[in-house]
């Protein structure tokens, strides 16, 4: 009897081991990725059914390198922050990191150097406005759920002044048509966008400087910790050799 206890113990804990590695093994080969993101020309954009630009190139790289089975996608701005909230494994491929974000995501790296992100309103439009205090005053266009509507609400800019679009192209054709005084976006936007819309960027003028931020990948908190730790890392690694020096901008 005693004999067999001795035999029967180490063969369970060998078993117990065993059945612990290949039910790790079985678990990582099981997660899946959904990346998405949002309509960003030139950061993030899709032309005739092709995603481009440099932030999905380093998205691309950190997935391909950590080999974990993924989708990338586009969807509007305001389910694509809603699923960085809800969604388990859900990769926010285009995240500004702020202080309202901090603590909901896990940040995986940068995609973007800082971005600017100003107050604009048409170059023809009279406007004089020389602080943050006069725009309060005037109606302002802004995409809703971005850091950009957070900055405004933060500023405490009047909410009856604040007026929500869901896409950018929506955004500058308000303030065109007149029905904004103001809008707020990021540097990177003005230039594409009027370009897409076949107006000339020159018609758009820069009147304040509100804050800046970087576009990052980022995990909702309803991410397995292995998924965040190997993107990280991968992340890190191919940062470290220089793979991302032409596309940060």
């Amino acid at each position: 009897m005693g004999k067999n206890m001795a035999f029967t113990v180490p063969f369970l804990l060998m078993v117990c081991l065993y059945t612990s590695v290949i039910h790790a093994q079985s678990d990582d080969a099981n997660f899946f990725i959904k990346a998405v993101c949002s309509e960003s020309k030139p950061l993030v954009y899709e032309e005739n059914g092709v995603i481009k630009g440099p932030g999905y190139d380093i998205a691309m790289q950190v997935l391909e390198h950590a080999g974990i089975p993924y989708s990338y996608e586009m969807q509007p701005w305001a389910r694509v922050y809603q699923g960085g909230l809800t969604e388990k494994n859900f990769l926010v491929s285009c995240l500004g990191r702020t202080p309202k974000r901090e603590h909901l995501f896990h940040w995986i790296g940068p995609i973007t150097r800082k971005v600017e992100v100003a107050i604009y309103k048409m170059a023809t439009n009279p406007l004089s406005i020389n602080h943050l205090e006069q725009a309060k005053q005037y109606r302002i266009g802004v995409l809703r759920g971005t850091y950009s509507q957070d900055f405004l609400e933060a500023s405490d800019f009047n909410k009856n002044n604040i007026y929500l679009t869901t896409e950018p192209d929506q955004l500058f054709k308000m303030l065109v048509k007149k029905r904004y005084d103001l809008i707020i976006v990021n540097d990177l936007s003005i230039t594409t966008l009027a370009k897409k819309l076949n107006i000339n960027p020159a018609a758009f003028e820069k009147v304040i400087f509100a804050f800046s931020v970087t576009e990052n990948l980022a995990f909702g908190k309803n991410t397995a910790p292995e998924l965040v730790k190997k993107l990280r890392a991968s992340y890190q690694a191919l940062e470290a050799a220089g793979a991302f020096k032409k596309l940060l901008k």
